[in-house]
């Protein structure tokens, strides 16, 4: 019987024993895969650790680095610390925030530290700082948080705090009053007078009260005078929309009183001599356009150059230690400077930067040498802010809300249409000085001094005050595009035939007479370029029946 189920277990047996071999292998094989995934994951983790230690000191130092710079920049114990900024060339600028009175500031590479104007202007932001002073010093009588508690209280644990009777004191209550070295004496009933009236100064009293380093322009409301400093100043930008002014009232009369005192006036007209060719006489008059303007200022700097070898001839600092020797004074007027670069960044990006660079060296450094710049223009967006900086005085009319904030008089949009401008934000009136320069001009001598710019063709030295005449229309008719006298008459005088309502209210028209004009001309100039000239005479012939 036993024998018998040997026999019969006996497959069975041999049957497992194969089994047990065949899976035997399989396992060797998964062992093997479990070891290399261990030695893998071993190796990352090995590595990663690495990774991690030698990565950690550089991100807490990083972050311990942050944070230092952060406590030492912050305000501690009612004040900031000091700033320092690297400029060009190597020097260092350092910054007191606390004795700021603008809200911000710019740090520029080259020129240094400028304060932002505030929006609200100096004396609200000045208010503003000196509320700031008393909490600064409660903040300087507590501990600051650079400081522990335990050291700060007066007992560990205790925070200090700030009583009632510092609080006091720091707000001025126990500040005893002066005594009175002798008895005041009893107060008097001074009954309320008026206010003496202005004088309302004339042209005539302009020109005259004007100095060879002031001119005066304009005037205020409570008398107060508007002053161009030559010596402070230096440089005059006047900026205004068409027929506000800008020319028949502050360019005229700077140039008249420019020529009576002895200055060498240079003109360079881009209009043909639409408003200032009747200065021929008595100034440099030259025609400019985007082509000649480049070798026009290129003559101004040579004879900057040639008077900085004058005062090194003499050893001399500017032009006044020269007494005798001494040359004139140059106030160049430039008419519509923005025009003019606009045409040139348009066509010639090169030469516009040469001749923004040129204006801008001549404005900068042309004190020493007595150049003088002044830039009539209609707005200044395409100034550099380089040249617009050197205009540091600036008599702005009427212009829309873009350019009153680009130069920061923002009212100047709500000033009258005509004859008021602002100067650092005071409202002045100007005197229209168009109606008299022809008058003005005959009592000014004639320019005798070499001239500094070369002759060009197109210069209209036979357009001379004495070759006008002197009554009626043509007495007021300066905007002759061919410098020809009443070129326009007829046609500015059949339109206003046509358009009696045009003589009041709002300046209504001009572009009509602009398209009249090119059409007068076969059109062959588009009627923008006619808008100028329309603009002037439009304004002239009212002016004219007004009177």
């Amino acid at each position: 019987m036993r024998n018998c189920l040997q026999i019969a277990l006996m497959p069975l047996l041999l049957f497992g024993g194969a089994l047990i071999y065949t899976n035997a292998g399989a396992l060797n094989h998964a062992g093997e895969e479990l070891v290399n995934t261990f030695v893998v994951v071993t190796t990352i983790l090995m590595w990663g650790g690495i990774a991690l230690l030698l990565g950690a000191p550089v991100v807490v130092g990083v972050i311990m680095w942050r944070r230092h710079m952060d406590r030492i920049n912050r305000q501690r114990d009612g004040s900031f610390p000091l700033r320092e900024y690297k400029l060009g060339g190597g020097a260092k600028l350092l910054v007191d925030p606390n004795a700021m009175v603008s809200a911000a500031a710019v740090i520029h590479p080259e020129y240094g530290y400028v304060e932002t104007e505030p929006r609200a202007g100096y004396e609200h932001q000045l208010a503003i700082r000196q509320g700031d002073r008393i909490t600064r010093h409660l903040q300087a009588m507590n501990p600051g948080d650079d400081i522990l508690e335990r050291i700060g209280g007066m007992m560990p644990g205790q925070r200090s705090r700030m009583d009632a009777a510092t609080g006091k004191l720091l707000a001025g209550f126990y500040n005893r009053p002066p005594r009175a070295t002798n008895p005041e004496p009893p107060r008097q009933i001074i009954e309320a007078s008026a206010p003496a009236p202005v004088e309302r100064l004339t042209l005539s009293d302009a020109l005259r009260r004007s100095s060879s380093k002031a001119f005066l322009m304009g005037q205020a409301a409570d008398g107060k005078q508007a002053i161009f400093d030559l010596d402070a100043h230096h440089n005059l930008g006047i900026i205004g929309s068409p027929g506000t002014g800008k020319s028949h009232g502050s360019g005229y009369q700077l140039v008249l009183a420019a020529i009576a005192h002895g200055y060498h006036v240079i003109i360079l007209d881009p209009k043909g001599g639409v408003d200032f060719g009747m200065f021929a006489r008595s100034a440099e008059w030259q025609e400019t356009d985007p082509w000649l303007i480049a070798d026009q200022l290129g003559a101004l700097t040579a004879e900057h150059e040639r008077r900085i070898q004058l005062l090194r001839q003499h050893n001399a600092s500017n032009m006044w230690e020269l007494n005798g020797h001494a040359p004139p004074r140059v106030m160049t007027v430039i008419e519509e400077y923005g025009a003019l670069q606009e045409d040139l960044q348009a066509s010639n990006p090169a030469k516009a930067k040469q001749v923004d660079h040129q204006i801008n060296q001549l404005m900068r450094t042309g004190r020493a040498t007595g150049l003088h710049f002044a830039l009539l223009d209609q707005d200044t967006e395409f100034w550099s802010n380089a040249v617009r900086g050197a205009a540091k005085c600036r008599l702005v009319y009427k212009v829309d809300e873009s350019e009153a904030a680009r130069i920061r008089e923002y009212t100047a949009p709500d000033l009258p249409d005509r004859g008021a401008f602002l100067l650092r934000k005071n409202e002045y009136r100007s005197w229209h000085v168009q109606p008299k320069v022809r008058q003005l001009l005959a009592q000014l001598p004639a320019l005798d001094a070499p001239r500094l710019l070369a002759p060009i063709s197109s210069e209209r030295s036979d357009y001379t005050a004495a070759d006008a005449p002197h009554n009626g229309w043509e007495e007021l008719d300066e905007s002759n595009a061919d410098g020809s006298a009443g070129k326009w008459q007829t046609l500015i005088e059949n339109w206003f035939g046509e358009n009696p309502q045009a003589l009041n209210g709002p300046a209504r028209g001009i572009t009509d007479i602009a398209r009249r004009m090119a059409a007068a001309e076969g059109n062959v100039k588009p009627y923008d370029n006619y808008k100028g000239v329309a603009s002037q005479l439009f304004h002239a012939y009212r002016d004219n029946r007004s009177e």
